[in-house]
């Protein structure tokens, strides 16, 4: 969901009646869970590499 698309979810929820503030509120709510996904899976994907003490794992921590 790209910032139009959250523009255009808050400007849905406030033509049913709501007011701006729970608009956004919920339209944040909508948004945040992918975000907080993606980037646990990244931050757990990249730990090995950032950890890794083996042969050549100086060349490979630029990475993480």
């Amino acid at each position: 969901m790209h910032f139009k698309e959250v523009v255009d979810f808050t400007n849905d929820v406030r033509s049913r009646g709501s007011n701006l503030y729970d608009a956004v509120i919920e339209a944040g709510k909508q948004r945040l869970r992918p975000i907080l996904m993606t980037t646990l899976s990244m931050v757990i994907g990249m730990l090995p590499i950032a950890i890794a003490a083996g042969a050549s794992s100086e060349c490979k921590a630029g990475l993480a």
